[in-house]
């Protein structure tokens, strides 16, 4: 059986040092309560901003701040065992993924796109305008901050729990299961919601806990989540997550059922999004192997 080194996705056994050194081992309902709880503490003050997008900037810095927090006082190791550093291949990984998330998004505009939406294509000039870049800004702030906190801290968390129960790899199939339950569930508060939307979200959430898995790093997971959610919303005129369009450069009038297209939720609510995400698991396996990120089989069985 191939086998998952502790630094594929992080954390060892929690220690905690310093100031906090006399708390012993924090079990790992404790520690997500105490997270969140902290973490609640500090962005609520964020919610009497009127500007979403100033709420989600300083939001992403108080996490950042609280992570760099626990990291050291906590587990006593470094804020790269959640994924994140400053590295040229942090910045590389968050360009290819930004690029493979917009490939699959295209993807699926071809295959619900009406014949004659597409032969009546055209570029919508006035869609690139300031609100444009800003909502890409937004995008970034928000799957920077998704995550972190899921394929981040949640995953690492809950695989560094179950696996002294079911060892590294059993441990890790059910940190991803339940971490991406989670981010499916989240989700559910969102307009047009149904139970296949929330089945699609689910498979979303492991397919972006493989890049941390394979690199040790979320650039590639930050980069397929935000472009994923701009070019649905802001380049191809999807639905995203139940908020309509709202100035997209193409509109090729999707066509076909609610089923397949995903309606009046977007793709993440149709059979169409499970081949954008099928393809973009594709590609991120192509781009492991490229990359040579791949484990390797180990010899024992």
């Amino acid at each position: 059986m191939g086998h998952l080194s502790d630094r594929t996705v992080g954390i060892g056994t929690c220690r905690l040092k310093g100031p906090l050194s006399k708390i012993g081992q924090l079990k790992l309902l404790w520690r997500l309560l105490i997270f969140a709880t902290l973490l609640l503490v500090l962005v609520a003050p964020l919610l009497m901003l009127s500007s979403s997008l100033l709420q989600f900037l300083l939001g992403v810095g108080l996490l950042t701040g609280l992570l760099i927090f626990w990291s050291d006082r906590v587990d006593g190791k470094s804020i790269r065992q959640y994924g994140l550093e400053a590295s040229v291949p942090m910045a590389t990984e968050l360009a290819i993924g930004l690029i493979i998330g917009v490939l699959c998004v295209g993807l699926m505009f071809l295959l619900v796109a009406s014949p004659a939406g597409l032969n009546s294509l055209s570029f919508q000039n006035e869609a690139f305008d300031a609100a444009f870049g800003l909502f890409f800004l937004k995008t970034m702030l928000v799957a920077f901050w998704e995550e972190t906190m899921f394929r981040g801290f949640l995953l690492v968390n809950l695989r560094n729990s179950f696996s002294v129960f079911f060892g590294t790899t059993r441990g890790m199939m059910v940190a991803i299961f339940l971490s991406s339950l989670l981010f499916g569930a989240i989700h559910s508060g969102t307009e047009h919601f149904t139970w296949l939307a929330f089945a699609i979200l689910t498979l979303n959430g492991i397919i972006w806990c493989v890049p941390m898995i394979l690199t040790g790093r979320l650039a590639l997971s930050i980069g397929l989540h935000a472009s994923w959610n701009f070019a649905q919303s802001k380049i191809f005129g999807f639905a995203m997550s139940g908020n309509a369009s709202d100035g997209a450069l193409l509109d090729g009038q999707p066509t076909g059922s609610d089923f397949w297209t995903g309606g009046s939720y977007g793709p993440e609510g149709g059979l169409v999004g499970v081949i954008g995400l099928m393809a973009m698991l594709v590609l991120i396996m192509g781009y492991a192997c490229w990359t040579k990120k791949l484990p390797m089989p180990s010899s024992r069985s």
